[in-house]
């Protein structure tokens, strides 16, 4: 619930914002681009496993599932922008790919971080926090 809680006061209104709008996440800076990115992952994470995450290992863990998606032909919103993201602290990437990236990608992501947050939230009971979380999702795909 902690998470969930940070994640609405902390991450919502600049996802909706400039969800649509990769230029403004990038004028951000790169630590912050790389944790609107890495933040829906590390909280799968701990909800996937009971553990915080370092970023590393919360992306290693998305992307082994993703690739396990993928070969079951399923899909993994945004495994390419989480894979460019852990790097892009250590390798800053062009403004060009990083927009193209969270364009592509940090939407998808979202949608499926909120979903399944919204589904575990719903079967602890927490429907305040559920609803929030059902609002952000449709703010963010009217962005």
């Amino acid at each position: 619930m902690t998470g969930a809680r940070f994640a609405l006061d902390a991450l919502a209104e600049d996802v909706v914002a400039k969800a649509d709008r990769p230029d403004l996440l990038v004028a951000a800076g790169v630590r912050w681009t790389t944790k609107i990115v890495l933040f829906p992952v590390r909280f799968l994470f701990t909800a996937e496993t009971g553990r915080e995450g370092t970023n590393d290992a919360a992306a290693g863990h998305y992307l082994a599932q993703a690739q396990a998606q993928a070969q079951a032909q399923a899909q993994a919103p945004g495994a390419e922008l989480v894979a460019a993201a852990l790097g892009w602290r250590a390798n800053s990437p062009s403004r060009d790919d990083a927009m193209a990236m969270l364009g592509d990608g940090l939407v998808p992501l979202y949608v499926h971080y909120l979903t399944d947050h919204i589904r575990r939230l719903e079967a602890c009971g927490n429907s305040e926090l559920a609803r929030a979380f059902r609002e952000w999702r449709s703010r963010l795909l009217l962005a």
